[in-house]
């Protein structure tokens, strides 16, 4: 549904932006809980084994790849002399794990808690049939969880943050189930003549929250400093998200046609856009001698001209590459055809 594509390409774009040093409205995070929406507004009945191969198929596998793909990055890079080494001790349990170690692993970190919800929410919904007590259910999961994350864990890198992200994706992804699947809140949302208050108001909220509001939120790092900030943000991203695409699906047929494509294309964007910000890493080092580099996604900083070059190839380059794979695909079973 070209909907769901729309806001899949909003969100890849903000979490590239983000990941170049330049937030778009808001952190990445916001921009996380909109995936989890979709992926619960697509959520399809099925049997247990051909919903856990999908799942496996579609997460989990991507998820290993990327680590996979990150960690020969990161060998690479030690042997140019950019990046530290790490070994290969505790790979294989990185991999069933939520705090991944490398720092070029991070674009792929939030696909195994949403793997693992996605698993939560199937059996869930066998038990509980009523969407209402469903959506009630998670909810105060979600509340219990946030409001005693102090005692679960410490601030730094820990095990709380696969707690918070299950509690708050699950809400989330169950959020998004409900709204697809409810034609009343559905259709009040698409034909309420207040859409477009809703959609200033939020747009609105994520601007006081990026400019104002002096909260911290890393869900990799199981950080919340504030709660009902991030329920209001959650909220104020979901309605902007809802509304965007709405504006965009009836007003401009140019930017549907392009964030569908990146929205259909978003996990090859997840997957290698750290990829390119290295390969600009590499070109700014060797070519322009710089020496200033971030070691957590290996991007040059500190000029805007280097934030947009991470942004441009991260999200371009994943794109021009699956492109010609396909075009390569299409002339060798052109050729086995003849």
């Amino acid at each position: 549904m070209a909907e769901w594509d729309i806001i899949k390409g909003i969100c890849i774009i903000g979490i590239v932006f983000s990941h170049a040093g330049h937030a778009l409205f808001w952190f990445s995070y916001f921009y996380l809980f909109g995936f989890y929406f979709v992926s619960g507004a697509v959520y399809r009945d099925k049997p247990f084994l051909k919903f856990a191969i999908s799942k496996i198929r579609r997460m989990y596998i991507p998820f290993v790849f990327s680590n996979l793909l990150a960690k020969l990055m990161c060998f690479f890079l030690y042997k140019l002399n950019i990046y530290r080494e790490y070994s290969w001790d505790g790979y294989i349990v990185s991999l069933l794990e939520f705090n991944l170690r490398e720092g070029v692993m991070a674009p792929s970190w939030f696909l195994f808690p949403l793997f693992c919800i996605s698993f939560l929410f199937y059996f869930m919904k066998r038990i509980i049939k009523n969407n209402i007590s469903l959506f009630l259910i998670t909810f105060w999961i979600m509340i219990i969880i946030v409001h005693y994350r102090k005692i679960l864990s410490v601030y730094v890198w820990n095990n709380c943050a696969i707690i918070l992200n299950l509690a708050l994706g699950l809400f989330v992804y169950t959020c998004g189930y409900i709204y697809n699947h409810n034609c009343q809140i559905k259709g009040y949302i698409e034909t309420s003549k207040y859409g477009f208050d809703f959609f200033i108001i939020s747009l609105i909220i994520l601007g006081e929250a990026k400019y104002y509001w002096n909260y911290h939120l890393d869900l990799r790092a199981g950080v919340i400093s504030s709660g009902k900030w991030m329920i209001a943000t959650y909220i104020a991203g979901i309605c902007f998200l809802l509304y965007s695409s709405k504006i965009i699906l009836i007003h401009s047929a140019f930017l549907k046609r392009i964030l569908t494509y990146i929205g259909k294309n978003s996990m090859w964007i997840m997957l290698f856009h750290i990829l390119c910000f290295n390969i600009v890493t590499i070109i700014g080092i060797y070519l322009l001698e710089e020496i200033s580099v971030v070691p957590w996604s290996n991007a040059l900083y500190g000029e805007w001209y280097y934030e947009y070059a991470n942004i441009l190839v991260g999200l371009t380059l994943p794109l021009l590459i699956k492109k010609l794979i396909e075009i390569l695909k299409a002339k060798i079973y052109r050729w086995h055809s003849i």
